[in-house]
This record gives structure tokens, sequence and C-alpha cells, in this order.
């Protein structure tokens, strides 16, 4: 990021409780960017097909972690001002930067049977005569965010401390977000590491699990290790019908099923808040014969395209971002040139392991019915974590082969 010289730090105005709506704006953002991630992401996987370079085939599925993103975002909004700083609350709603503690509480354990964990970095170029640093951001920063603060030299020892700092925050499972040399253009890094550790509230015995069919969409069969068992949660609206399977403590995996002849990509683009909490609304408590494969999927994306489209422009532009509350540069302008994230995500008998970074690069640059449902996860099929009390999507992804 860069900002215009000679402006100092403003205090953002502090709305004290929790604004009515604020869920429903968390969720708005999260299936919007899960949205439009997933579009680009085959649109590029399309492109690489076509050109020879990738097979789409060998693609297991997608995973994000929303409030991963939505939480390096706020850091950024923090130190941005004018329309930069406008964009960002337009599209994340204004209710959720003045409920952040509120919204920090959903990232926090409910419980033994459920560890959830996020930690936060901010990582500056140890270069005052390119990059002056706000004195009061890194102060905001620890202050809102409980972030840990580094001055570094940006070579390649940096970029083994931030690959490091985001797999000791991630258990192991993100083992790096910065697979390139860092660029001499890249001012700071601001850094969210976030891990999901779920017990199921009913584990799955050896007897309910056996080798099953997964038949892909473009009709190809795989085998998988299917797990059995009743739930009495049902889902279902015009598009789909899913069950709801809950962890111990404050979290439950909904596990959603495209009708037959619904494509994967159709049914994520028709898919928003509205329809998602219709879903789950439409909750019945009824005994569901449910099947769900154990599945392991790792992703990787740079996000800026997909927030553009969402509306946050001017932060990625190098001649109309303002981070003047952050930061300033003497060669150019702050600006964000990447979003980088990476998500993991593992489920089997015992429950699931789940983890995610986010990565804000900033450059300078120019009734109960008695009949028993059934739901078979045995063909393409979404996901999502989610917090109990507020329906919002912690991570989201979907299983579209066996890995």
């Amino acid at each position: 990021l860069q900002a215009a010289d000679g402006q100092e730090t403003a205090d953002k105005e502090r709305v004290p409780g929790c604004p009515v709506g604020w869920e429903d704006r968390v969720r708005d953002f999260s299936l919007r960017l899960f949205r439009e991630a997933y579009a680009m992401q085959n649109d590029e996987n399309a492109a690489e097909t076509a050109a020879g370079a990738a097979d789409r085939a060998a693609q297991s599925g997608f995973v994000i972690a929303p409030a991963s993103v939505l939480t390096a975002l706020l850091m950024a909004e923090e130190g941005a001002d004018g329309e930069t700083a406008a964009q960002v609350q337009e599209t994340v709603g204004v209710e959720v930067l003045y409920a952040r503690e509120a919204f920090e509480k959903i990232l926090n354990a409910k419980g033994e049977g459920t560890q959830l964990h996020t930690a936060n970095s901010v990582w500056f170029r140890n270069n005052e005569d390119r990059l002056q640093v706000q004195p009061n951001f890194p102060a905001a920063m620890q202050q809102l965010f409980g972030a840990e603060v580094f001055r570094a030299d940006f070579d390649e020892k940096t970029r083994k401390d931030i690959n490091q700092w985001c797999k000791n925050n991630t258990k192991g499972r993100i083992e790096k977000i910065l697979d390139e040399p860092i660029s001499s253009e890249s001012m700071l890094y601001l850094i969210n590491a976030l891990t999901f550790d779920g017990k199921w509230q009913k584990p799955y015995e050896d007897h309910q699990v056996a080798d099953a069919e997964f038949t892909c969409e473009d009709g190809s069969v795989q085998t998988a290790e299917m797990m059995y068992d009743t739930e009495y949660t049902y889902l279902a609206n015009a598009q789909a019908t899913g069950f709801i399977k809950p962890y111990e403590d404050g979290y439950s995996f909904a596990a959603l099923l495209p009708n037959e002849g619904l494509s994967m990509a159709d049914f994520v683009n028709g898919l928003t808040e509205a329809s998602f909490a219709e879903l789950l609304s439409s909750k019945k408590e009824v005994p569901v014969e449910t099947g769900m494969p154990k599945f392991k999927t790792e992703s990787g994306a740079e996000l800026s395209a997909a927030l553009k489209a969402m509306g946050i422009r001017d932060l990625f532009d190098a001649d109309r971002a303002d981070l003047s509350p952050m930061a300033t540069v003497t060669d150019g302008n702050l600006y964000v040139s990447r979003i980088l994230h990476k998500a993991f995500i593992e489920t089997d008998t015992e429950g699931t392991r789940a983890a995610a970074v986010t990565a804000v690069e900033m450059e300078a640059g120019s009734a109960a019915p008695t009949e028993m449902k059934r739901v078979i996860l045995d063909r393409p099929f979404l996901y999502a974590i989610i917090e109990d009390e507020t329906g919002i999507p912690i991570f989201m992804g979907t299983v579209e082969r066996m890995a």
C-alpha cells in the first residue's frame, strides 16, 4: 500500500455495541466473495486447460475462508482514507467495521470440542528513506487486531520468516504464503492466519465407513471413502438439498447437494445471502440418511480481481489509493498490489481440520414429518463451516472430485 505525504493518522469514530444487521452484512460479503472467487478460479482453470497447461479434472475442489479475507481487509481499511476507505466500507458493510469486536467473538473457540484460532501480523520494509510509517498505525494494529508488528529488510530471509509465521499460526497446514522472492517495490504486508479444529458431536464409527462411487460432473466415476450416518437437520430449496452435521461446540458443517442436472458453476453463481439464509432457515428437524466422503482440499487464489468486481477499486489503483493514515512512500503512491489467499480443509470420521492465510501486499507504484430424508454426497457438493448463532460461514468450499 502507498499513502500520500503529509497527512496524519485520524482516529476513526467508534460506535459502541453491535449494530443491528451486522451478521447479514458479513454473510452477504462472504457469499459474494465466494461466488466471485469461484467463478474466476473456474475461468482461470478453463483458460489453462484450453492452453494445455493444466487439467481441470485434477482439481478436487475449491475452498476459501471469507472470515480471514474480511479480517485482512478490515486491517487495510484502518489505514485507508477518503474514497478508498469508503469503497471498502460499502463493500463489506459499515456496520461490520464498527462491530469489529462482535465479529471477533465468533472467531474465538467455543469450547474443548472446537478449537478456532486467529492471528494477525504486519510487516514493514525497514527502509525509512522509502517508507515512512504513520506512528499511530502499528499501535492501532496491535490494539484492534492483536497484531504482531515487524520491521524487516524484505529479503529472502524476510520471505522465509513470513512463511514460517504462517506455518506456525496454521499448525503447519499452510506452509507458505509467498512462493516467489519479495519484489523490490513491496513495502508492507498485512497478514491474517485462521485455523479451525472441530470434533463431530457424533463421530463416525468404523462400521459406518465404506467405499462408494463418486460421480464427477464430467461423468467420470471415482472411488470415495463414504461416511454414513443419520443426521436430524434437513435442508432443501428449489436448487438443492442438504443437511447439517454439528460439531461439539458452536459450529456446524452444512452440506448442500445441487439438484441433478444443475452444474456446480450455475449453483454457485445463483448462491446469494438471501438464498443461503433461505436454505439455513428451511431446516426441518427430521431424520436424514446421509453419506459424506472423506476429503481434503487445498486452494490458492489471488483475490484482487474478485474484490474489484465487488466494488473495491481504488485500493488496487496506484494513482487513486489513499492509504495516508498507514504510511507514505517517497517514490510513488502506496496501493494494494495483491491479496494472496491460501486455504486448507480435511474432513474425516473424527471431524474437520482447516486453515487459511490471507496476505495483503502493498507496493509503491505509480412441523415434523416422520418420513426419512436422504442426502448422499456422491457427486459434486458445496459445504460451509458456519457459526451457529449467526449463520456466518467461516470456511466455504466445493468438493468436485476425490483428490
